[in-house]
Parts: C-alpha cells; structure tokens; sequence
C-alpha cells in the first residue's frame, strides 16, 4: 500500500560469506534460517543497550520495550524461501508503536548462491514510521531509526560471516 508523495523506507546490507557449496546445500534449512533470523534479533537487542527485549508469542516475534511493556514493532510468523541459489526467512512488520498502521513492511535475511561467492543480505523493505506523513517524523526517523536498523544489519552481517568459517 502507498501514499502518493509519502515515501516508505527500504533498507538494505550485504555482506560476503566464505563460499562453501557444501555448507550453502546442507546447512541452510528452516531451523538455520530461523536461527539466523534469531541471531539478527539478538543483536538488535543488544544495540538497543537492553531497553528492548525480543519476544516471541504464538510463533510472531516482536520487539517490546523493557518497561513500561509497550510492543514497539510486532511482527508475523516466520516465512521460508528455498531455491536453487537463494535461501531466506522474511516476516511480515504488522504493527506496533514505531510502525505505520497502514503499511506492510517486511524484514528479511537471505544468503544467494553468486558466482564464485555466497552473499548474505538484510533487507527491510516498504517501512514508514508512524506518523510517517509527516516531514518532520520521516526526518527524525532517517537520523534515529533508520541508521539503527543499518547498524544492527551490519553488526549482524559481521556476526554471520565470523561464524559461517
């Protein structure tokens, strides 16, 4: 869904991972990709210095503040892609206070089959904070939020790299 003339944000880091077809083949299943989805919520966590915790509640992850308890983003469940050259888990951002109500972003984390290297990718795609009409909010979301979501990525997209030798 769009606003014309109302922009949504897309975010997105890639990293290079040591190429192991074997690994690409055997290793990167549901439970893996869900781990790795898991992973990437650990740093979050840890990035928000612990005013946030991650909480999963009927198979739907979100982010709630510590206290008081407030769901700041909540998410859907879990979704797979397996193909030839591409593996990936995406969930659906569904609400939650620092969420536009209106729109239906979503998270993912993929690994594609390149020639000659494997690439891990964070993307979110289609996000408008709430509020997001306004000027002002798009303008302190690009300074405050949006450089987080890059910093978490790439923060993870290190963690992933060290951990897949």
């Amino acid at each position: 869904m769009s606003v014309v003339g109302v922009p949504a944000f897309t975010s997105i880091q890639s990293a290079d991972l040591p190429n192991s077809e074997n690994l690409f083949d055997s290793r990167l299943d549901s439970d893996m990709l869900l781990r790795m989805l898991n992973g990437y919520f650990s740093v979050a966590e840890e990035c928000a210095g612990g005013l946030v915790r991650m909480r999963w509640a009927a198979g739907r992850p979100r982010f709630v503040l510590r206290w008081p308890a407030l769901t700041l983003i909540a998410m859907g469940k879990p979704s797979f892609e397996r193909s030839s050259d591409t593996r990936a888990v995406s969930v659906a951002v569904e609400g939650g206070w620092l969420v536009d109500p209106t729109w239906t972003p979503r998270l993912a984390i993929a690994i594609t089959r390149e020639p000659g290297r494997l690439r891990a990718r964070v993307e979110l795609s289609e996000y408008r904070p709430r509020g997001g009409r306004l000027a002002a909010v798009r303008w302190v979301y690009r300074q405050t939020q949006a450089r987080v979501h890059v910093w978490v990525g790439l923060r993870y997209l290190r963690r992933l790299a060290r951990e897949w030798r």
